[in-house]
């Protein structure tokens, strides 16, 4: 691994990430994310996935956004998106490896 530039350690001595690693840290839980769901389905069976998309789900339209959508209705439509992706994603992982491996190997993760 590369040495972090001289921006990296200020940003961090501060206590502040740049966008370039907030970018890389939601990256790197998204693939640690889809890894845990993927063993956890495997353990538990594809129905896990269905559990999840029902349970994270939050369009319910029990509540009207307007004609414009406050921010908290777009943050919750972009966070349902998420879930939505990272649940295809680790399905798709897992048809395509025929059930087998996530994609995540342990060394892939350290």
């Amino acid at each position: 691994m590369s040495n972090p530039t001289p921006t990296t350690r200020t940003a961090r001595s501060s206590g502040e990430l740049t966008p370039a690693e907030v970018e890389g840290v939601l990256a790197a839980h998204r693939r640690i994310l889809e890894a845990l769901v993927a063993i956890a389905v495997k353990a538990r069976g594809p129905g896990l996935l269905d559990d999840l998309a029902d349970h994270l789900g939050t369009e319910d339209h029990q509540e009207d956004p307007g004609v414009e959508p406050d921010a908290a209705f777009a943050t919750e439509r972009i966070a349902d998106a998420e879930v939505k992706r990272l649940l295809r994603a680790v399905r798709d992982g897992l048809s395509t490896a025929g059930g087998g491996d996530t994609g995540a190997s342990p060394s892939s993760l350290a």
